[in-house]
């Protein structure tokens, strides 16, 4: 395997603005690091299991049900888009009716609908895993890598939220970058259906 492209591959990937990241980085903003780690947690936990799916299926499911893939990206951005409009709506962080933490479960059930980390996954095992014939205790040190990273990625975002969250303190301020994430989530969504 060529570590390089694999790394190179992961870090970037994990880094990339996406649902993940810019969940954590609204988080951050609104609520501090503390809340976002459940949802990290859980991402952790559907990249994982979607990881070894992958593993185990390679291709084959989209193979199987070729247009799984297509209602997956759909139900996908929906739920974006609700996660947009829940961004929007957000303007105190006291306020019990506002935009809440998303935790463990609601984290590892959105990578099931995220295609960007259902492509991750898909390309991760069938380009640098599937080929190379890993054993169990190889592919166990790989996705301690890719969980690694991973992690990084998503507390990365958190903090640059928590870090900003100072600055952003008033209403005003904390609902212009509100805004600014739910636009690009909106653009994630539609992405993930191929509008742009």
């Amino acid at each position: 395997m060529d570590w390089t492209a694999f790394i190179s591959f992961i870090i970037i990937t994990s880094i990339t603005p996406g649902p993940n990241n810019l969940i954590c980085a609204g988080t951050g903003l609104n609520y501090g690091y503390r809340k976002v780690i459940p949802f990290i947690f859980g991402v952790l936990s559907g990249v994982c299991l979607l990881l070894v799916l992958a593993i185990v299926f390679g291709n084959g499911i989209f193979e199987l049900f070729p247009g799984l893939e297509n209602y997956i990206s759909w139900i996908g951005a929906a739920y974006m888009l609700y996660i947009a409009y829940q961004l929007i709506r957000s303007t105190k962080i006291d306020n019990d009716k506002e935009y809440k933490p998303l935790g463990l479960v609601k984290g590892f059930l959105l990578q099931f609908l995220n295609p960007k980390t259902m492509l991750y996954c898909t390309v991760i095992a069938s380009t640098f895993l599937l080929p190379m014939n890993p054993t169990i205790p190889q592919l166990i040190s790989y996705l301690a890598i890719i969980v690694t990273v991973v992690f990084f990625s998503l507390s990365s975002w958190a903090l640059f939220g928590k870090v900003f969250s100072g600055f952003f303190r008033d209403n005003y301020r904390k609902k212009i970058i509100n805004i600014i994430l739910a636009v690009l989530l909106v653009y994630s969504a539609g992405s993930v259906v191929g509008l742009y």
